[in-house]
């Protein structure tokens, strides 16, 4: 893998293990009682990603790769929706999440290409990127106490990606690139194991947290969210930050890709 994450972007990883840690610790509070009637959640978010990677472009007939990194480009979000939904019943849920993110940014001499003389030279290119993502889980719900929530979750997620290359040269094209223009599309589905739950469940104040790992598409794949929320009777608000990271490996047009970033959202429950 090439993407080199900070340890900020660590951080959400190990915020959510001390949560997960913090859950299921002996308390003292007894079970609460079960609900046995259906319940549903349903929660739409402002989320401002920023996205992290590598992007391969083959060159066709030569041989050669023009790599991108998507954080040296885009700097305009176009656009960008979240929205989940969870239908409940006792202790098993059902979850759907749904992400929308597109973007665009163009830098000069953001990029490496082949020459002529055999040299590779620097140019500048124009990337948009248009990226959606789905998961689907099944949940269930270990422990539930007057403090905290512990679940396990398993599911899929599918990832689709259109990514529009466009080089900035300054004057005629090199026999070595046939065109300016580089499309590629990408789609990949992977099956996913995590947990899920969330500390202060008697309070109005609560703290949700979320962290899944899988393969399949991907060699690998992980997802962490946590934050803070306020409910009321209706619903509530949530401050939360999301970080999610695959690897599909050299060969792909995805070598490696993360996105993290703050979401503000609004749920709504009946």
């Amino acid at each position: 893998m090439r993407l080199t994450v900070s340890r900020l972007q660590w951080f959400p990883l190990l915020l959510i293990s001390w949560l997960m840690l913090a859950a299921v610790l002996p308390v003292q509070a007894q079970e609460t009682t079960e609900n046995d009637g259906w319940q549903c959640d349903f929660t739409v978010y402002g989320y401002l990603p920023q996205i992290y990677g590598h992007l391969n472009y083959d060159i066709p007939d030569s041989g050669d790769t023009i790599t991108v990194d998507p954080s040296t480009l885009l700097d305009n979000l176009d656009m960008t929706f979240m929205t989940s939904f969870e239908l409940r019943k006792n202790r098993w849920s059902v979850i759907a999440d749904l992400m929308y993110v597109k973007e665009k940014g163009e830098q000069d001499n953001s990029v490496t290409v082949p020459w002529d003389d055999g040299e590779f030279v620097d140019v500048g290119a124009e990337l948009q990127l248009d990226m959606w993502i789905t998961s689907l889980y099944g949940a269930y719900e270990v422990s539930k106490t007057d403090r905290a929530t512990f679940g396990v979750l398993a599911g899929a997620r599918r990832i689709s990606m259109d990514a529009d290359l466009a080089l900035d040269i300054d004057g005629p094209l090199p026999t070595t690139l046939p065109t300016d223009r580089f499309s590629r599309s990408a789609v990949m589905f992977d099956g996913v194991v995590g947990i899920r739950g969330r500390l202060g469940t008697k309070d109005k104040w609560y703290i949700p947290y979320h962290i899944d790992i899988g393969t399949g598409s991907s060699t690998f794949t992980w997802q962490g969210m946590t934050g803070i929320g306020y409910n009321w009777h209706w619903g509530g608000v949530i401050a939360a930050y999301r970080y999610l990271y695959f690897d599909e490996g050299d060969q792909y047009l995805i070598e490696d890709m993360a996105l993290g970033g703050g979401a503000v959202g609004v749920h709504f429950n009946w």
